[in-house]
């Protein structure tokens, strides 16, 4: 009897002990502000009741959270981001974690998100561990995309929390807003070797920044193999390949294209289906049976090399730094393309300048409109992002010019996600590739961000390239003449090219297939007086050449802060390396 009556009694010690663990963890007060887009009012929202971030908002702002929904079309709680300085957080993130009085910015996208799933009942914060998930990618994870929706991305860091005691891959999971990845580690951003393997206890990652890394392939290693063999190798002039294999690389080229259709014809994910539609285009056009005569056995690898989804997924994300320049003096207007060096400096051609021409340089500043914008993929693009610039460096002689974004003139009424600039690729600079592949993304005629795979034409080869351009305006032999001198003026140092993006895509980058950036596309030589708007051959500015330049003015102006940043970006890149290593000479007329 006894007995039964102490057990009794532990039995009721042991509820009344777990109400008040549950009463404590239930129970709280503390207070947030939230913002919702284009509304300068900031709301204050009492939380005393242990529950998700979304829970609370809609509790105590019902009215104006359903009045943001109702603007946008198809909005449901999946297509929300919750921005918390540079940090988004999941709709489920729990009230307990949010620091007090942090202002929260709701911001609601066209497309999904985060998965929907149940989420557990909320506990007091030292219940959890909370860490922050760089949007870039780390070791071999650069080019892999790692979220379910690419609008993460417009802000510097995702931020995680799970329940202490689970793994890092668990808590991706529960988190909804990653893809299901397989094996990973996670390394710290401060210090990039100290690693935490996915299968880890979460315990020690709190409060702390890291980056997803990936481990290399098979096929990745093979490709990065083939790769290094490519640029320590001579490569063979087109001149000296066998022409005896013409007719059978010109029918494997052909049955490319058979290849290329078919996965057109295969439903996947938005903007590589987009990309794909346009690649459709091209190799149905005019100018790929041009380019096909032209060089029978490179073009079809160049082909090829582009129709593999892993390559243009990879164009496509490095394509986001991509950038329409838009110059206004005076009412007089010019459009062209540009690409985001590093940090917040964009490259561009400085003939886009001419506009000024007459125009004082100290007057630039004041009198030089220059729009930036990001992320024009589509007409009527809700998603483009505007920011202003002013020049900040260049060479005419080189035909490039250095943008500086103005970033602090917007951060003040505009967002992370509207000033955030994409990541630069100067440290994807390269050689001329060997292999004649090159690939083209710019805005031509101002217009949305396109993309032209296309193959090198060597100097021995580009009088016939003009020749079958030109084919059937006999009647003009004089001006005929005339072009291809002129195009045997053009410097052994510049690529060249037929492409159909001209007006209006001076200074689009242009890419190998291995993902560097090789070319500045600055222009071609046009005959308008008998195709309108037409070009017989383009051409780009070498890189690295221009990088040369670039190093020499920064040496002379002793600007040591911008050669720290240069030094960094160029860790890892050969020929970077090796200019800075070299004694520059100064080249043509600075700015």
């Amino acid at each position: 009897m006894a007995a039964s009556k102490q057990v009794k009694m532990e039995e009721e010690d042991g509820a009344k002990e777990k109400e008040d663990v549950d009463s404590k963890e239930g129970h709280h007060s503390h207070q947030f502000r939230v913002k919702f887009p284009n509304d300068n009012v900031e709301y204050t929202v009492y939380c005393n009741q242990a529950c998700t971030v979304l829970e609370a908002i809609t509790s105590e702002l019902n009215t104006p959270f359903m009045m943001m929904m109702m603007k946008k079309k198809n909005c449901t709680n999946n297509n929300l981001i919750i921005q918390m300085d540079e940090v988004i957080v999941a709709t489920h993130f729990p009230c307990s974690c949010i620091v007090k009085d942090a202002c929260l910015i709701i911001h609601c996208k066209p497309e999904e998100v985060e998965e929907a799933r149940d989420h557990d009942k909320v506990l007091s914060r030292d219940k959890y561990s909370v860490f922050c998930i760089s949007k870039d990618g780390g070791q071999f994870a650069k080019t892999r995309k790692l979220f379910k929706s690419n609008t993460v991305k417009h802000f510097s860091y995702l931020c995680v929390y799970a329940k202490k005691g689970i793994t890092v891959k668990e808590a991706l999971k529960e988190d909804g807003r990653f893809l299901d990845l397989q094996d990973f580690e996670l390394s710290k951003i401060e210090d990039s070797k100290k690693r935490t393997l996915c299968t880890q206890n979460i315990d020690d990652l709190d409060g702390k920044k890291f980056k997803i890394c990936l481990y290399q392939t098979p096929s990745r290693a093979n490709r990065q193999a083939n790769s290094k063999q490519q640029v320590q190798q001579k490569q063979p002039s087109a001149s000296e390949k066998s022409q005896q294999n013409a007719e059978s690389v010109l029918h494997r080229a052909q049955q490319s294209e058979i290849s290329v259709r078919r996965p057109m014809e295969s439903t996947f994910n938005g903007e590589v289906s987009e990309w794909f539609k346009h690649l459709e285009e091209w190799v149905t056009s005019d100018s790929f049976a041009t380019m096909l005569e032209l060089r029978k056995e490179d073009f079809g690898k160049v082909q090829q090399s582009f129709s593999e989804i892993d390559r243009l997924k990879m164009l496509i994300e490095m394509g986001e730094s991509v950038c329409l320049v838009k110059i206004n003096v005076f009412g007089a207007e010019n459009e062209g393309t540009g690409f985001v060096l590093y940090d917040n400096f964009v490259l561009t051609n400085a003939h886009l300048f001419k506009v000024c021409a007459g125009l004082k340089r100290d007057r630039w500043k004041d009198d030089v409109k220059i729009t930036v914008v990001f992320n024009y993929e589509k007409t009527n693009c809700e998603s483009k992002k505007e920011l202003k610039a002013n020049v900040w460096d260049g060479n005419d002689a080189l035909d490039y010019a250095i943008l500086e974004l103005d970033i602090e003139k917007h951060s003040s009424n505009q967002t992370t996600e509207e000033t955030e600039v994409p990541p630069g690729l100067l440290s994807n600079f390269g050689p001329s590739p060997g292999d004649g592949e090159a690939c083209l993304i710019g805005h031509p005629n101002g217009g949305v961000k396109k993309l032209d795979p296309t193959c090198i034409i060597p100097k021995e080869k580009r009088e016939e390239s003009v020749n079958q351009n030109l084919e059937g305006y006999s009647d003009y032999i004089l001006t005929l003449c005339s072009i291809n001198q002129e195009i045997k003026k053009c410097p052994n140092a510049c690529v060249t090219y037929n492409t159909f993006m001209f007006h209006g895509a001076s200074g689009s980058p242009v890419f190998d297939g291995h993902g560097r950036v090789f070319g500045l596309h600055s222009g071609g030589y046009f005959y308008d007086f008998i195709k309108p708007n037409q070009s017989v051959i383009e051409f780009a500015q070498p890189l690295l050449t221009i990088f040369r330049d670039f190093m020499y003015k920064l040496r002379e102006s002793s600007n040591r802060k911008q050669l720290e940043r240069i030094e960094e970006e160029a860790k890892g890149n050969p020929y970077l390396q090796q200019i800075l290593e070299e004694r520059i000479p100064n080249i043509g007329i600075e700015y």
